[in-house]
């Protein structure tokens, strides 16, 4: 037994009830210097008092981060009335950290000043650990809830529990027979936490005899690893035998995940040879855990095997190509949601029902999965044979309403129908509840199509629910899924982001309009089904490609220089141009490579090339830079000096419009 400080004047009869008491209890004068202490303090904390100079003791017993906190109501204490009810960690013996209760209380003289303080405090550390455990468990859950991508959470989850619940922790699926990827790492040290995910990137994991123990007969199995023993435990190979050494990990659980007997990978945990064993009560909240993270995992899979059979159908019911029409373009884009929501109904189609007409139709099914896709398909079908019958657009959206409420009763969808002439450019149309089209004309201004009804499933188009426009020369007619405005969850942010695109002038200088509407108005991705259909009436030359698709960067380069070459004069600067067409190319592959669209308007004696790319904003600069080895700059610069009128914008969302008078003249006829 560790003995008492001499100096302590308490009566015999109050110590022997002092070592009597289930708890430590202790005794200080007002200036912190240890008087007594009784049995269980030393021996819980292994500390002889009489070592523990004035000032020592917060220092050498309390956990550095509680300090601050136990003296500031230490004080609040001394300076008012009362005493002090807290909880804090003690250093103990084994030079572990525990949680206690602690109770301290002034002893005041006849002045009111403080002569002594005497304390008693409960071991509380088991009840913290579960609390802890029991909160860090909860956070887990609602994260295996807040998205589809089970996966990615899971990476998450990892890092999230260590270390209130084990120093390391690893959630691991197979495969194949014995192969398992390491989908979650977490360790409490964050630098070895990146050691392990390196090592286990570059060698596979296998399947060790803990591992096919767990998952063989679904039950969770404890281990303390020999680091001299690659077969023992947890450790599989040499590779992973080092991992452990590095981690500095002997204790394991490991916990299978399986779901209706089936068995898929395991949980594991583990703690140095000094960290904390798990007991009975925490292993099985672990294992509710575990439970928790296979059916996730589950549904996931579930989620997307139906996702894929769902994709496959909606991508399979949309029109394979589009048709070609001379003197105008026709350019779609499907993007099924990548996020947060299933794969849903949206559709579009275009087709001619002769060489004069065209009909156009998009609309958007309610619900998601693959019900929504094969209702999609029906609604789909149902107007284009419609069409093609000869009806005008109100009756095709009235047989499309039928066969809704036949087939789906109680669904709803929206759907616009346009009937184009292409010889007079008149476009009639019904709008059943969709997010009005778009017309851009040559000006740029933009309109909305604003005859809008009742969705399909609620009520049936009327004769008069026809509208109608005239779409001039130059027009560009945009039709889209709301997918696309709702990205930002915010319907006029990006009703108001569309309209801008649309209105900028990179959009008649692209051969993808509405590829480019799909870039640049969702530049943060989407998290809903978007389809985006535009038609284009008095088109250029275009080429688009990769910008770091050399073969057809230098395919488009020479198709560029023999079409100036069969339109320029023959005393034109075709090397120039080529030049200026190089430089353009090689600024994108430089700075933003990826998706890049090439224009070459004739608007009068000189071409003008317009180059647009998906990269930051930039500035062309106004003069050389001043080192002469740098190339920021200088590519631009020749382009200006080689051309005229050199113009950069940035287009809204993100991407940039650079804009060139070439050196040729066109040929006179």
């Amino acid at each position: 037994m560790l003995n008492p400080h001499p100096r302590t004047q308490t009566r015999l009869d109050y110590r022997r009830l002092a070592e009597a008491i289930p708890a430590l209890l202790w005794l200080c004068d007002a200036d912190g210097q240890m008087l007594y202490a009784n049995r269980r303090f030393c021996d819980f904390t292994g500390f002889d008092i009489a070592s523990l100079a004035p000032g020592e003791v917060s220092a050498r017993l309390l956990h550095p981060d509680d300090v601050a906190r136990v003296a500031e109501a230490w004080r609040r204490v001394s300076d008012g009335s009362g005493w002090l009810e807290t909880e804090y960690r003690v250093r103990s013996r084994d030079g572990g950290y525990r949680w206690v209760l602690a109770s301290v209380v002034p002893l005041r003289d006849d002045r009111g000043r403080v002569r002594q303080w005497l304390g008693t405090a409960t071991d509380i550390d088991d009840q913290k650990r579960r609390e802890t455990v029991l909160r860090t468990i909860a956070e887990a859950s609602e994260l295996l809830v807040e998205s589809f991508d089970v996966e990615q959470r899971l990476a998450q989850l990892a890092t999230l529990v260590v270390p209130d619940l084990a120093q390391w922790c690893g959630i691991y699926v197979l495969r194949g027979e014995d192969v398992l990827e390491a989908i979650g790492v977490g360790h409490a040290d964050p630098e070895r936490a990146r050691i392990a995910r390196d090592a286990l990137r570059r060698v596979p994991a296998h399947l060790s005899a803990a591992g096919r123990e767990a998952l063989t007969l679904g039950r969770t199995r404890v281990d303390c690893i020999d680091e001299n023993d690659a077969s023992a435990g947890e450790v599989s190979d040499e590779a992973h035998l080092y991992i452990m050494g590095v981690l500095g990990l002997r204790r394991s659980i490991c916990i299978p995940l399986h779901v209706n007997g089936q068995s898929f990978g395991f949980l594991q945990f583990a703690n140095s040879a000094s960290g904390r064993m798990h007991d009975k009560h925490e292993v099985h909240m672990l294992e509710m855990l575990a439970k928790r993270i296979s059916i996730a995992l589950d549904n996931a899979r579930i989620y997307e095997r139906e996702r894929r059979v769902a994709s496959t159908f909606q991508h399979a019911a949309l029109p394979r190509t589009l048709p070609e029409i001379p003197g105008v373009s026709l350019s779609a884009v499907y993007n099924p949601a990548q996020s947060e929501a299933e794969i849903g109904g949206d559709w579009y189609d275009a087709f001619l029902v002769d060489e004069h007409h065209l009909v156009v139709s998009i609309g958007d099914v309610s619900g998601k999965g693959l019900e929504a896709a094969v209702l999609m398909g029906t609604i789909r079908q149902s107007i284009r044979v419609a069409a093609l019958e000869g009806l005008d657009c109100v009756r095709i959206v009235q047989v499309a309403d039928k066969a809704l409420q036949l087939e789906y009763p109680g669904h709803v969808a929206s759907a616009l129908v346009l009937q184009v002439d292409l010889r007079t450019r008149a476009c009639r149309y019904v709008n059943a509840g969709h997010p009005p089209a778009l017309v851009r004309s040559g000006d740029g201004s933009v309109c909305e199509l604003l005859h809008t009804n009742l969705p399909l499933g609620i009520a049936t188009a009327r004769a008069d629910d026809v509208g109608q426009i005239e779409l001039d020369d130059d027009a560009m007619l945009l039709c889209y899924t709301d997918g696309l405005i709702e990205a930002t969850r915010d319907v006029l942010e990006g009703s108001a982001r569309l309209r801008e695109v649309l209105a900028s002038e990179a959009m008649l200088h692209t051969p993808n309009p509405a590829r480019l509407v799909h870039d640049t108005v969702l530049d943060a991705g989407a998290r809903d089904d978007v389809a985006i259909l535009a038609i284009s009436f008095g088109r250029n030359r275009h080429w688009s490609f990769d910008a770091r698709d050399a073969q057809r960067a230098q395919g488009a380069r020479s198709s560029f220089v023999r079409h100036l070459r069969e339109e320029g004069h023959e005393a034109s600067d075709f090397s120039g141009a080529e030049v200026i067409f190089g430089e353009l190319i090689g600024n994108v592959v430089r700075y933003s490579p990826g998706p890049i669209d090439i224009d070459l308007e004739w608007t009068d004696e000189h071409p003008v090339l317009h180059v647009l790319d998906r990269g930051k904003a930039f500035t062309p600069a106004a003069r050389l830079p001043d080192d002469m080895l740098s190339e920021n700059g200088r590519g631009l610069f020749i382009v200006g000096t080689l051309g005229s009128e050199l113009r950069v914008r940035p287009l809204p969302g993100k991407g940039n419009h650079v804009r060139v008078r070439l050196p040729v003249r066109r040929r006179r006829t």
